[in-house]
């Protein structure tokens, strides 16, 4: 993997994937102690796991999937 993004591209996916994550981690701690009653929270939070960790990952590399599959981003 080639770095394709610069230094602001890089802040920007780290803070994006830290955000995501934090709020998955947040929303499966509710579902876990039952504060929300339905199963959506479950699949949600997971799903903002595994982005935000994916987008931190991209960030502390330096390299942007879409990007990489010919797709310009605007950071």
């Amino acid at each position: 993997m080639r770095c394709n993004i610069d230094a602001h591209g890089r802040s920007v996916r780290l803070a994006t994937g830290l955000v995501a994550l934090a709020a998955g981690f947040i929303l499966i701690i509710y579902a876990r102690r039952g504060i929300f009653g339905d199963a959506w929270a479950w699949p949600i939070g997971i799903f903002l796991v595994i982005v935000g960790g994916f987008a931190m990952f991209e960030g502390y590399v330096g390299w942007c999937a879409l990007r990489a599959m010919g797709i310009r981003t605007k950071v």
